[in-house]
């Protein structure tokens, strides 16, 4: 079993209880659907999208095979999305939400305007049925451009946390463009804060250090890279920010309970 399975899956199916733990985006192609949370019903027009934090209770009113649903993986936001929409603050919020597991934004509704991404979605969905080679690598480039078409062009509604903090979804955006070479020290010289003001406020958002969220983003990118380009291990280290390799396969192994270069054998085979 590859360990990539199912990063993205689409299918038509009104019930959505096996995608727990998933990021869902659902689109109603032709008919109007209604989606209800806790606290409100979403009306959705034929192309509009609707975005829900995962694990978000709600139940659906659609025509039967009507209702498209993509879910796909919290694991591979970082990778993914984050660095593509770090100029898009709501973007960045719903995704730093997930990355948190908090819920300070826990849905967004694209309404429709000039871009009808429907052609698009059809033709991921094509994609995933096939399932020919380099099926998931080709969806997930799709699925980062669609959450650009969908900031670009689209009147966006959000219910947004008032305590929700800005400044952590900047650090968080900083780390991304500089996990390589980053501190707690140079963050909060680029910041203009004290290192333990930094340290404070990543605390208090995620429950655990800097150093543990600098450490995700780097093996994020790092079993990223090693599944997705042509770079040895110990490229992907140094790239990573590993200078010392046995450091690097220590910790790894300790986060994917296998070393890197089986992680990057695995999503491999199973390609072929």
């Amino acid at each position: 079993m590859s360990l990539y399975e199912n990063t993205v899956s689409i299918d038509r199916l009104q019930n959505s209880d096996r995608k727990k733990g998933r990021c869902l985006l659902y689109v109603p192609l032709e008919e109007n659907a209604c989606i209800s949370l806790r606290e409100s019903a979403i009306p959705l027009q034929a192309g509009d999208c609707l975005l829900l934090q995962p694990d978000t209770p709600h139940t659906l009113a659609a025509q039967p095979g009507e209702l498209l649903c993509i879910s796909f993986s919290p694991e591979f936001l970082l990778q993914s999305f984050l660095p593509l929409v770090s100029g898009c603050p709501l973007l960045m919020r719903f995704f730093s939400d997930c990355l948190r597991r908090t819920k300070a934004v826990p849905y967004l509704h694209f309404a429709r305007r000039e871009d009808d991404i429907r052609p698009l979605l059809l033709s991921m969905e094509k994609e995933y049925a096939d399932a020919a080679l380099y099926r998931e690598e080709i969806l997930l480039c799709d699925l980062a451009g669609l959450m650009m078409r969908l900031a670009r062009g689209s009147w966006v509604h959000a219910v947004v946390a008032a305590d929700t903090d800005n400044r952590f979804q900047e650090i968080v955006a900083y780390l991304l463009k500089n996990y390589r070479l980053a501190t707690l020290e140079t963050t909060a010289r680029h910041f203009n804060y004290h290192p333990n003001s930094i340290a404070a406020l990543i605390q208090r958002e995620t429950g655990s250090t800097f150093s543990h969220l600098l450490r995700s983003i780097r093996l994020k990118q790092a079993a990223f890279l090693l599944t997705q380009s042509p770079l040895s291990v110990e490229e992907v280290a140094l790239r990573c920010g590993y200078a010392h390799l046995g450091h690097f396969y220590k910790i790894f192994k300790e986060t994917y309970g296998v070393t890197p270069k089986a992680y990057a054998l695995g999503r491999h085979v199973n390609a072929r």
